[in-house]
Order: C-alpha cells, then sequence, then structure tokens
C-alpha cells in the first residue's frame, strides 16, 4: 500500500534555526512509513495523510457492485475515525509490486534480479501506473506553497510527472534504501527514465555519504556533467526514536528485578551474543553463524561460556521504515523456506558439535517487532551482530546502543556494508561479514575488550543516537529544504525521458 499527506492551511514549516515559507507537506510512501513521516514531522509542519487502502473486497468473491460498496464503507470510515486522513483506492493495474520489491529493491541491495522476473512489459506498466495515479492524487490535494515529499524507490518516477503537471511545486525526495554503485544501475532497462524521474525533483536526501556517491557517480554516467544541474543532494540520516526504548529499560528497572536479568539467568550466566534480524538475503544471519562457528573453532575454552540467540523478525509489527524491505515481498515462500533451512542446519551443526543438552550454543527464535518484547533481549546482550550484507540503516545497533544504557556497556560488532557504519563506526567493531576468520576475530576482540574501552565506545554511540533521532532527521530535513526554497526556482528548466507505460 501507499499514501500521501498534505495541508492546505496556512503556517510555516520551521527548523531548529529558521523557518522556511511552505504551507504544508504531501508525503508520499507506504502507508505505515508516511504515517510515521507525517508524526514526526507534524511539530514542524502541518500535515494530512492520504492513505491507499487496497482493494480490499478483490479475494472476496464478491461482485463488482459489492466491493465497491465495501470500499466506499472502508473509505468512510477512515474519513470519520481519521478526520486528517484522505484514503484512496488504486487501480489493479497500478498494484503491481514485482518491479518495485523483486527488481528495485532487489539490484539497489547489489543482487541481480532473476532472469525473467519483472523485466516485463506488463510488470513495468504496473510501476508507471501507480506512479501517474499518485500524481493524480496530489494534483488533487496539493495547494500552491505545499511542498512536496517523495519517499524512496517505489516512486521513482513521481518527481518528473509532478513536475511536469504542477511547474512551481517544491519537490523533495528522500531516498531511505541503499543507492547501488553506477555499475549496478545500468542493469536496469529503464534505466533512463527512473533516473529522469528523480531528477525532476529540487532535494533529493539519502541515508549515507556512500549511497550520495554512487547517485551522483550514477548522474554523471548516465547523464553527463551536467546531469544534476539544478537538484540539490545532500545527507540527512534517519534515526531511531530513543524514547519507546529508554522508557521500557526505565520501566524495568523500577519494577525490580528487570527482564533482561531474567533473561540471562535463563541462559546460563553466560556471555550472550544477540542478533535481531528480518528473515532476508541481505540479513547476513549465515555469515553470523559461519563466524559464531569459527569462533568457538578457534577458542574452544569459550564452549559452554558463550550463547548467541538469533532471533528473526517475521510479522507485520516490523516497520518498513528502518528494516528497508519487507522481507515477505523480497523472498518467495520457496526462497524463505531455503534460508531458513540453511539457518536450521548451521544451528543444528553448532549445537551438536559445541552444545549440551542444558546448555546449547545457539537458539534460533522469532519474535514480534516491539520495544517491549526486544528491549530485554538487547539490554542482556555482551554483544550485538549488526551485521546485515546491506542494508541502509540498522535499526537493531541503535536499539541495542539505546536499551544498553542501563546495562552493562555492551559491544556493538557493525557491518561495514550497513548505511549506519560511518555513523557509529567510532563506538563498534567493523567487520566484513563475508571474511569469517576476520569475523570470528572480532567477536574474540569483543568478548576480551576492557570495561573501560566498552563504556567508551558505548558513550560514544549513545550520544550519537540520542542527538541524531527521528527528530533531528525532521530539523535537518528542514532546513535544506529552506535552503531550496531560498534558490530560483526551477520551472521550465526540467527535461528528460518522460516514463510511459
Amino acid at each position: 500500500s501507499s499514501s500521501c499527506s498534505s495541508s492546505s492551511s496556512s503556517s510555516s514549516c520551521s527548523s531548529s534555526s529558521s523557518s522556511t515559507p511552505a504551507d504544508g507537506l504531501v508525503v508520499l510512501s507506504g502507508a505505515d512509513i508516511a504515517w510515521d513521516i507525517a508524526t514526526t514531522l507534524k511539530p514542524y509542519v502541518p500535515c494530512v495523510t492520504i492513505s491507499d487502502i487496497g482493494l480490499v473486497a478483490e479475494d472476496m468473491g464478491l461482485t463488482g457492485s459489492e466491493q465497491h460498496l465495501m470500499q466506499q464503507r472502508v473509505l468512510d470510515t477512515v474519513k470519520r475515525q481519521h478526520p486528517n486522513v484522505y484514503p484512496i483506492t488504486l487501480s489493479k493495474d497500478a498494484r503491481r509490486e514485482c518491479y518495485s520489491e523483486q527488481i528495485l529493491n532487489t539490484l539497489f541491495h547489489c543482487r541481480t534480479p532473476p532472469v525473467g522476473t519483472g523485466f516485463s512489459h506488463l510488470d513495468w506498466q504496473g510501476y508507471v501506473r501507480m506512479n501517474e495515479e499518485f500524481a493524480k492524487a496530489v494534483e488533487q490535494v496539493y495547494s500552491e506553497g505545499d511542498v512536496i515529499l517523495v519517499y524512496d524507490y517505489h516512486f521513482m518516477l513521481l518527481p518528473l510527472m509532478l513536475r511536469q503537471a504542477i511547474p512551481k511545486a517544491t519537490i523533495v525526495v528522500h531516498w531511505a534504501t541503499v543507492f547501488p554503485s553506477s555499475e549496478m544501475f545500468r542493469i536496469l532497462p529503464q534505466r533512463e527514465a527512473l533516473l529522469s524521474g528523480l531528477l525532476g525533483a529540487d532535494l533529493i536526501t539519502f541515508q549515507a555519504y556512500a549511497f550520495h556517491r554512487q547517485f551522483a557517480n550514477t548522474c554523471r554516467m548516465l547523464k553527463g556533467s551536467g546531469g544534476l544541474a539544478g537538484v540539490r543532494i545532500a545527507i540527512v540520516p534517519r534515526g531511531l526514536d530513543p524514547a519507546p526504548w529508554l522508557q521500557q529499560m526505565r520501566l524495568q528497572k523500577s519494577g525490580g528485578a528487570a527482564d533482561w536479568e531474567e533473561l540471562r539467568e535463563k541462559l546460563g550466566g553466560r556471555t550472550v551474543f544477540v542478533s535481531v534480524d528480518s528473515i532476508s538475503a541481505n540479513s547476513g544471519i549465515p555469515h553470523k553463524m559461519v563466524a559464531f562457528r569459527h569462533f568457538l573453532q578457534e577458542h574452544p575454552e569459550y564452549i559452554n561460556r558463550v550463547v548467541f540467540v538469533q532471533a528473526a523478525i517475521t510479522d507485520s509489527t516490523a516497520p518498513d521504515t528502518f528494516l528497508d524491505q519487507d522481507p515477505r515481498q523480497l523472498l518467495s515462500e520457496t526462497e524463505c523456506h531455503e534460508l531458513l533451512s540453511q539457518v536450521y542446519h548451521f544451528v543444528g551443526c553448532i549445537n551438536s558439535e559445541f552444545g549440551a543438552v542444558a546448555s546449547q550454543a545457539v537458539h534460533f527464535l522469532t519474535v514480534p517487532w516491539t520495544a517491549e518484547g526486544l528491549s530485554p533481549l538487547f539490554a542482556c546482550a555482551d554483544v550485538c551482530l549488526a551485521t546485515s550484507v546491506r542494508e541502509s540503516f540498522s535499526w537493531a545497533a541503535y536499539a541495542f546502543i539505546l536499551c544498553q544504557k542501563f546495562s552493562n556497556k555492551g559491544v556493538l560488532v557493525l557491518s561495514e556494508f550497513s548505511g549506519s557504519a560511518q555513523a557509529l563506526g567510532a563506538g563498534a567493531l567493523m567487520v566484513n561479514p563475508w571474511n569469517a576468520r576476520a569475523f570470528a576475530a572480532a567477536l574474540h576482540d569483543a568478548v576480551n575488550m576492557s570495561e573501560q574501552e566498552r563504556a567508551e565506545r558505548h558513550a560514544y554511540a549513545y550520544r550519537y543516537c540520542t542527538k541524531h533521532s527521528d527528530k533531528m532527521w525532521a530539523r535537518q530535513l528542514l532546513t535544506e529544504l529552506g535552503t531550496v526554497l531560498r534558490t530560483p526556482s526551477r520551472e521550465g528548466q526540467i527535461s528528460g525521458e518522460t516514463a510511459s507505460a
């Protein structure tokens, strides 16, 4: 599903240091993400969310008139319960997610899409149609002075469509996922249309410098030295809201014996390695298993003295905002089964080789994504493995650092390929997940790190996480927006290949 938000009220959009003369904000993204963004930006700019409610009766065996009646009831209910929400429905032709997920998101995470999957003209048509229908929806709610914020890869064509429909509009793109190298991007048959679509924006912001650089290189390769003319690109990383995690830890501390302390007892008082990931090809769960096995093989003195808890998030509570992708959309049932089979194989091998009846070396479990459910796990950890093979933002690393505020100041082991590596690198041990022996050596360094060094690394990372929160992201975004609004209009300057179905 997808959504947008807008406001026609007259007010100002302000940052921490300046005021931006915008009347409102239009946000386009998935429904949950748009609502999250609107909530984050609400203290600074008025927002009204427009959500795609989907084809709610499509698979219920109803007639066309019955489907229409049910959808209308849902629309009326949403409007009544949420006055600031303007719900819409997309046509069947606009709801093909194959191109967005199996092609764009797969390739952006440096994995080539399967041959013949998603490259079909029909899949591309669905992607174009979805962008066209959202462009029409924005035109209906847009008021002069509003700013349009487009969020992520589902709407790469939309900025240019909106530029052509509303030439004077101020358009911002926040690229929340990974942006690939120019060599990977060039694989896309529709690369010119996609890049031209993005370049219809006035401002494009990225999660990390690496993605900023790779986008600029791609523009130079495909568009020439003047490809970025009139477009401002900036690094504006999203953070994690510290409040829910810190609140959970304070509640546990005030209630006597904390949940995380009880969990440590259940794990036999051993040194605890923890990792929390979605079930996806990017999470690198098998790589962690291999590294942990190498660690025990190289250092047998730690057998029965350490335990690895690998938690997998598989339910709908996981926020797309921080997981880079919905793993259920990226992996087919067969692929998911194959990945889980591989993980179960590693778990069985490690426990067979190093475990005992009363003390398994590895625990693999599924958990819901809630601060209440995950905070004890993060807090009890001595070492947290946030070692995906590719991601834009490591929410698990942030959550671990926040939860460790009231516990034992554990060590963060972070992937070099995470978009959070540059931000948190000074407070973590950096690893290449593909180098199993070096990864295992980092685990040994982590369990042997002095208490003083652990405290110093945690203090650095904690300061960063609490300072660069979601609220800081909102203020930085609006500051960049203010810079754009003070520059001459781009009306009449945009050219490029217009996508067509």
